[in-house]
């Protein structure tokens, strides 16, 4: 099963990938000093790598 921020952000433009990442800063909780999106407690710095890590793959840069 693929990982469902990859699948999320899979083909997608670069400018869609930086504003997937400002939508969840957005709505990120802080706890113990850590942001985190949704409710499963996922990590928003966690989220921000493999977005990055996606549009290196697809020969985007990393500047997401």
């Amino acid at each position: 099963m693929k990982d469902y921020i990859v699948e999320l952000t899979e083909g997608t433009s670069l400018g869609f990938k930086r504003g997937f990442i400002a939508g969840l800063t957005a709505f990120a909780w802080w706890k113990d000093g850590s942001q985190y999106v949704g409710t499963g407690g996922t990590k928003l710095r966690d989220v921000e790598k493999k977005v990055v890590e996606q549009a290196i793959k697809e020969g985007q840069g990393e500047e997401v």
